[in-house]
Order: structure tokens, then C-alpha cells, then sequence
């Protein structure tokens, strides 16, 4: 039950995100999440942390390769906010993303979603929420 209320969320984000890119003026996601009718979907070990590019400190996010994956997306939201994808991959090996500069003071909200070569969700890794702490003083 879980992993179809989170295939919802990621369809329905999808295509809120294809609306409101389509009223932009932008070039709408090629892509809209659909669970493959023959194979469950995997879970994926996805993890993610607070981390530095040697400029910015920021999200490190990393997850394992689903069998079969031709793309990955990574979504993001802010304090509980709309989930955006921030991060698209194809088969290039990348399995990470470095997400940064974040604001102090805001909680951020990390999934990933597997896509096999006909854009079917075929696996998918969190959430996982990070906060990046407000400075003191």
C-alpha cells in the first residue's frame, strides 16, 4: 500500500510539475511515473547526508542502481513543501548528487525514482529528511 501511495505522489508531481512547466513556457517532463504492470517495484538503499563540495555545504544524496534503470530522478521539497525534481540522470553511471548551496534554517525532503527505458518507475529510494541547522549566536 505504501509503495502505491508514493507512486501516486510521484505521478501526481509529475504532472503538477508538467502543468505548471507548460505554463512557464518551459519543455514539460518527458516522463509521467507508471509502475511496470510486470515486475514489482523495487526498494532502493538511498541515503542521504549533510556534506560539503569543498565551496558550499549541502545534501549529499547516493543510491544503489535498480536492475534494468535507464534513468533516475531526485526530488527535493522544502519544509513540507511541493516535491520538484532537482536532479534527472540517464544511464551514465551517476548514482549521486550533490545538492547546494541550501539555506540555514530549513528542513529538505529527499526521494529517488528508477525509471526502466520505457519510463516506468521500476524502483524507488526514500524519503529521507535532512535539517540544515539555523546558525546560532
Amino acid at each position: 500500500m505504501r509503495r502505491l501511495a508514493v507512486l501516486a505522489l510521484v505521478a501526481t508531481t509529475a504532472l503538477a510539475g508538467a502543468h505548471a512547466q507548460a505554463s512557464a513556457g518551459e519543455r514539460p517532463p518527458d516522463t509521467v511515473a507508471v509502475a511496470s504492470p510486470d515486475r514489482p517495484v523495487e526498494q532502493l538503499r538511498f541515503g542521504c547526508r549533510r556534506a560539503s563540495d569543498g565551496e558550499h555545504r549541502g545534501i549529499a544524496c547516493r543510491w544503489a542502481a535498480a536492475d534494468g534503470a535507464r534513468r533516475y530522478v531526485l526530488y527535493r521539497s522544502v519544509d513540507g513543501g511541493p516535491r520538484q525534481a532537482i536532479y534527472r540522470t540517464d544511464a551514465d553511471g551517476r548514482m549521486g548528487h550533490f545538492d547546494g548551496p541550501l539555506r540555514p534554517g530549513h528542513r529538505y525532503r529527499y526521494a529517488v525514482v528508477a525509471f526502466d527505458g520505457n519510463g516506468r518507475v521500476i524502483g524507488l529510494g526514500g524519503p529521507v529528511t535532512i535539517g540544515i541547522p539555523a546558525p546560532t549566536g
